[in-house]
């Protein structure tokens, strides 16, 4: 499994490459609607992926053997292998689709740009250029706030649906799924919006919209006493509900109610989310310039990557030693922060709105 994640990890730096190449393709007045078009390619896999779950919910688990105590094929695995199918067609656009972008500057050698003495080479060029460095560590900071409620929703969704309502784990995909194909079609919905009306959408404006979005999330979705229920005793037969020996505050703790919870979610996946990344990429790279930014671009998908890494890892942790309340909190004060930066640098940010 370890090295599944790493080859994962290598494979996903495809999209530093991607980045830089939307920047080189692109000129800075359709710079917003290039980064929708990509928010577009990504959102359609989000409304494939829950289709895929949906046609396969019906198939029983563990499901048919296809390699005796090696390969199985069942609700959980039928989507992995259509998605691993994908990759095939995605090398077949990359070579006869995609073409390289050659500057008018004289190109380092491909071999030394990898070497040592050339990312030292690389790292020099960028610090002697005169860019707007407040501005690029405002975006980097950003990026993992507008990430955070993300990676917090894509941690602890599908164990609090199953300890708050007592869904089984078959339900849960099934409701799961819905739910991701909605969130798909409001993200297609933004990215058009974008790409159709990228003059009436300011970039700065929307961005600080999308974290909003997410504050509005913690704030309609705490479990407050007065609105909310109990969770869901444990049931020993099925696995589901709150196991106090798994949880200290089962007896205690308050839930939403997924009428209430769920919307809003997808709202804060749906339009949110995209919203934030699209904005966000657009004035980031309006920031960075004429320049060569795929060193520039790595180091955000490094930040990126940053939470990603450790997102997962505190709020599964704090989910499980203080329950959703406290990560609520936490996540709100710090969404907060986050909008607060961004507006003392929101006049400055105009220039590239």
């Amino acid at each position: 499994m370890l090295f599944c994640y790493f080859l994962f990890g290598v494979a996903s730096s495809s999209s530093t490459v991607l980045r830089a190449y939307i920047v080189a393709v692109s000129t800075t007045e359709d710079r917003a609607r290039a980064y929708s078009a990509i928010a577009v390619a990504n959102m359609i896999s989000v409304v494939i992926g829950p289709i895929c779950q949906l046609a396969f919910s019906n198939l029983p688990y563990p499901g048919y053997e296809l390699i005796d105590d090696f390969l199985k094929f069942h609700i959980y695995s039928a989507p992995i292998w259509i998605a691993s199918a994908t990759n095939f067609i995605s090398v077949a656009i990359i070579q006869y689709g995609l073409r390289d972008v050659h500057s008018n500057e004289r190109q380092e050698d491909d071999g030394a740009m990898f070497t040592l003495e050339g990312i030292k080479k690389r790292i020099n060029i960028i610090l002697s250029l005169n860019l707007a460095w407040a501005l690029i560590v405002l975006c980097w900071i950003e990026r993992i706030i507008s990430n955070l409620s993300s990676v917090t929703l894509t941690s602890i969704m599908s164990p609090l649906m199953m300890i708050s309502f007592g869904w089984d784990g078959q339900l849960t995909v099934k409701i799961l799924a819905v739910c991701m194909g909605l969130v798909g079609v409001l993200a297609l919905s933004v990215a058009a919006a974008f790409f159709l009306c990228k003059s009436f959408i300011s970039p700065r404006v929307a961005f600080l919209v999308a974290v909003m979005i997410s504050v509005l999330m913690y704030l309609l979705t705490y479990p407050y006493e007065i609105v909310s229920h109990k969770m869901q005793p444990y049931n020993v037969t099925s696995g589901t509900g709150c196991n106090p020996e798994e949880y200290t505050w089962c007896d205690t703790a308050y839930t939403t109610w997924p009428i209430l919870l769920l919307p809003i979610v997808c709202a804060v996946m749906g339009v949110g989310v995209p919203m934030a990344a699209i904005s966000l990429d657009t004035i980031y790279s309006k920031v960075l310039g004429n320049i060569d930014q795929s060193m520039m671009q790595g180091a955000m998908i490094a930040v990126e990557d940053l939470i990603f890494i450790v997102g997962p890892i505190y709020a599964a942790s704090l989910f499980t030693h203080a329950g959703l309340p406290l990560l609520w909190l936490l996540n709100g004060v710090a969404v907060t922060g986050g909008i607060l930066l961004w507006l003392v640098f929101f006049s400055k940010l105009k220039r590239y709105a």
